[in-house]
């Protein structure tokens, strides 16, 4: 990793003062998953790891998504929020983190089996973004003569959602959000183009089985994933699978 100096002149009565130099960070290039656009970033700085060292004493998932936030926000060009879906602001993470700490985290797991301790160490690098094969965004509801659009949920939605996942309001809310449209063979209909009244009109002429199509693109949406085979003391072979922010975030 460079780093390039460049020293910062002070003057005073026409005459210059040394001082101490200032550090340009690199700059490095991402493609955000959702929508493919190029961003440039760079890494977070010791004043930055601050923040993140609070949230993780913190613990709790507001807290980390919020430090999270003000990183990419200090450390990406001209990031838009509202463009980004949860996952994509997992994978810029890691992609940061990568170039600022390390490419390489170390921790231990208790496997489920032995119930011996297993020393993980894996390259960010390697940590994909995850779709699961049955994923679509366009699917047709049952029974019906019409086809729903979803899009992803941002992350203020999936904020609000961890901070009050056991409440169904809160979680029929965020399937409605992020209904982007529905067609039939004639019309397309752009659900941010309705009050929202109409919305849930709409919302609640549906039946448990549409409900369950909707909550299926949830189930299967991407997310950041790593799978790590690991050698036992008995040489017999597991496998360690952690997936979502919260998990890498150590």
């Amino acid at each position: 990793m460079t780093h390039i100096l460049t020293r910062c002149a002070k003057y005073d009565n026409n005459k210059e003062f040394i001082m101490l130099p200032k550090i340009e960070l690199p700059k490095y290039e991402l493609t955000i998953p959702s929508n493919s656009k190029k961003i440039k970033y760079t890494p977070f700085t010791l004043k930055h790891e601050k923040l993140l060292l609070i949230a993780k004493e913190a613990g709790d998932v507001k807290s980390i998504i919020l430090a999270i936030e003000q990183i990419i926000d200090l450390c990406v060009d001209g990031v838009k929020f509202d463009d980004l879906s949860f996952f994509d602001l997992e994978y810029i993470f890691m992609n940061i983190r990568s170039k600022s700490v390390s490419n390489e985290i170390t921790f231990k797991i208790k496997d489920d089996k032995t119930d011996e301790y297993i020393e993980i160490i894996f390259n960010i690098d390697d940590v994909k973004v995850h779709t699961e094969e049955t994923h679509t965004k366009i699917f047709k509801l049952s029974d019906t003569n019409y086809t729903i659009e979803m899009k992803y949920p941002t992350i203020n939605m999936y904020t609000e959602y961890y901070e009050n996942g056991d409440n169904p309001e809160i979680r029929l809310n965020m399937l409605k959000k992020c209904i982007y449209a529905l067609y039939d063979k004639d019309d397309r209909y752009i659900f941010s183009e309705f009050s929202e009244n109409d919305i849930n009109e709409f919302f609640d002429s549906l039946t448990s089985d549409h409900i369950n199509q909707i909550e299926d693109f949830f189930k299967t949406m991407p997310r950041i994933r790593y799978e790590h085979s690991f050698k036992r003391s008995d040489q017999s072979e597991g496998k360690f699978v952690i997936e979502g922010l919260k998990s890498f975030f150590i």
